[in-house]
């Protein structure tokens, strides 16, 4: 398909939206508050916007888009328990934390982005969303959670011996001068 814009407002009553092989750029045009599920894999889309307005959303379906940052995403989607990311753009593990106002939160996919392909993708994921029950269609087990909560440590305790080392120099080039 060759649609390069949506603007669907004048279906208030619209629960499932299926716009997959278009041309998308944007979640804007999307005002339809009753909606429970919205698939729009395989489009071109690099920003989502205006997703406050659906505060039913269940399920939102990204695959194979141009997504490289998460902004968008607000409290007021307090239905949304499922999103596919597969296959973008997203480098940052820091854009995963714009997912954590989103209280029912539990599928993710994120699999094909290139943070997957990090050592600690999936401890950092689920560190970063701990409310999760799936990631990447896998279960989330205790040992995952018990594993991110051990990295988070590790990395707390990295970060205080870092302050400490800075706060160390500092002290010292004061003494020299």
């Amino acid at each position: 398909n060759q649609i390069d814009k949506l603007q669907i407002e004048l279906f208030n009553e619209l629960i499932h939206l299926e716009a997959r092989n278009n041309k998308l750029e944007t979640t804007l045009g999307i005002n339809t508050p009753k909606l429970k599920e919205l698939y729009l894999a395989k489009n071109e889309i690099t920003k989502l916007e205006n997703l406050e307005q659906l505060t039913e959303l269940e399920k939102l379906h990204l695959r194979e888009n141009k997504i490289s940052n998460l902004d968008g995403f607000t409290e007021d989607l307090k239905m949304l328990s499922e999103i596919n990311l597969r296959a973008n753009e997203i480098e940052n593990f820091e854009e995963i934390d714009k997912l954590k106002c989103l209280p029912n939160l539990k599928r993710v996919v994120l699999q094909e982005n290139p943070i997957a392909s990090d050592n600690n993708y999936r401890v950092e994921i689920v560190m970063r969303l701990p409310n999760l029950k799936t990631l990447d269609k896998d279960e989330v087990t205790s040992e995952d959670i018990e594993a991110a909560e051990e990295y988070k440590q590790e990395l707390e305790e990295r970060k205080r011996q870092e302050e400490l080392e800075k706060e160390n120099e500092e002290n010292g080039e004061e003494g020299e001068g």
